[in-house]
């Protein structure tokens, strides 16, 4: 008795979902202990004995387990055949790429400063629309439609623009798609003589 258990991770993701960890806290030396992580189906379990109060059971593969809220359930059985009630501990898994889309540009992208872009971007997700490596817009997604200049203040320099799309939602899974490839040239032409 007295012992909990709490799992490492703050969400689990694509990146994550098969290096799940918990951690004991009070668990009796010499015991043995059985897991079960599932959410309501597709159980992964397994056990082992513990060799530490503190001790932690890490690289648990839960890919195969689906979406949703994952909960961990653990009993310790002592020498005597003892077990103990069972701790438990609870986690979102969420594997899918944030949504990320781009409808037209609101005008023709040629030789415009200060272009607009439509983009729907899932609720919550961090995004940025890049060129290369530098940004030139971010916000959080809100799930619907919306209008963003391209950049976000100032105008743009000359020259070729191939804009990325970048989401990043709150268990952390990633997603990118290209947007548009455009050119900005506002230099007069030069006449040779």
């Amino acid at each position: 008795s007295g012992y909990s258990v709490s799992i490492d991770q703050t969400y689990i993701n694509s990146a994550n979902k098969t290096a799940l960890s918990f951690t004991f806290s009070g668990a009796e030396v010499g015991a043995t202990y059985n897991y079960t992580i599932s959410n309501g189906a597709q159980p992964v379990s397994d056990s082992d004995t513990i060799i530490s109060a503190t001790q932690q059971i890490s690289g648990i593969d839960v890919s195969g387990i689906s979406d949703g809220t994952l909960t961990l359930s653990v009993t310790l059985t002592d020498t005597a055949l003892n077990t103990g009630g069972a701790a438990t501990d609870t986690i979102t898994k969420d594997t899918a790429a944030p949504s990320a889309i781009e409808t037209t540009p609101v005008a023709a992208l040629a030789n415009d400063v200060t272009p607009n872009i439509i983009i729907t971007v899932e609720s919550g997700a961090a995004w940025q629309i890049k060129n290369s490596s530098t940004v030139l817009n971010s916000d959080t997604g809100t799930g619907s439609a919306r209008t963003v200049t391209i950049p976000s203040s100032g105008e743009l320099a000359d020259g070729t623009y191939n804009l990325t799309l970048n989401a990043v939602d709150a268990a952390g899974n990633t997603a990118a798609i290209s947007l548009t490839q455009f050119v900005v040239d506002t230099l007069d032409p030069v006449a040779e003589m």
